[in-house]
């Protein structure tokens, strides 16, 4: 994971090799690469220690509930593979709720 004034990213690799690098100007970040679903940015405040996320599972699928457990540094990055049948996910900015 990187970030500069400009916002927040990451990178994915594989056997040193580059295989994805996403960069937004948001403070919090979702993506789907392949079957894996990643959730990563900023806290907003420090003391947050999970965050709860709805993820939108496309027509046909029930929507998935997840809570992640924040560490206790500024930043975080959460990884999870998604079931084989879903094809394509979103997280709207207003499904992000930190406690």
């Amino acid at each position: 994971m990187f970030k500069n004034n400009d916002g927040i990213g990451y990178a994915i690799l594989e056997n040193d090799n580059l295989l994805v690098v996403t960069f937004g100007d948001n403070w919090q970040g979702y993506d789907q690469f392949k079957d894996f679903y990643i959730v990563y940015g900023e806290k907003p405040k420090d003391e947050y220690q999970e965050l709860k996320i709805t993820i939108e599972m496309g027509n046909n699928h029930e929507n998935m509930e997840e809570v992640i457990a924040l560490d206790s540094g500024k930043y975080y990055l959460h990884v999870k593979e998604l079931p084989k049948s879903i094809e394509g996910t979103r997280v709207f900015s207003d499904n992000y709720n930190f406690n």
